[in-house]
């Protein structure tokens, strides 16, 4: 009876000790930092730079490479880590080239952003999975190469 207590005491001690809101996974920064370019398109107007000061750059334009169809907007901002989870927190947003076409390529966000959450992350890949709310649950993830 005595081994059962201690052996159930110390499972016990071990599960609440375990805390972590991060599903277990944590990021390795030196891998996040850097320039990602969006898989497929133009380098130059669509990719991502995140900074060791928790400042990231997001160029974007929907454009593919050899075409300028579409503006490009450079927005700017923080990020904040939490496991594999990450934010952002937009500061500045503006048009930094203006495209060919006098169309409108929406790149707004969803108002309601339920989460963003990294998925993959290795020398050469990043995946962020990100779901939104409007009418209806919906995903706008991003995937890039480096």
């Amino acid at each position: 009876m005595k081994i059962r207590f201690i052996l159930f005491s110390l499972l016990t001690l071990c599960i609440s000790c375990s805390s972590d809101d991060s599903n277990g996974e944590s990021i390795d920064r030196s891998l996040l930092d850097g320039t990602w370019y969006f898989n497929d398109l133009c380098r130059e107007q669509n990719n991502i730079v995140f900074s060791e000061n928790v400042i990231y750059t997001l160029t974007t334009s929907g454009n593919q490479p050899n075409n300028n169809e579409w503006a490009t907007v450079l927005s700017k901002g923080i990020f904040q880590l939490n496991g594999n989870n990450i934010s952002f927190e937009q500061q500045t947003q503006m048009v930094i080239r203006e495209g060919d076409s006098t169309k409108i390529n929406s790149v707004s966000e969803p108002t309601k952003r339920i989460y963003e959450k990294i998925v993959i992350l290795s020398e050469s890949k990043l995946f962020i999975e990100r779901k939104f709310k409007l009418e209806h649950e919906f995903y706008r993830n991003w995937s890039f190469i480096k």
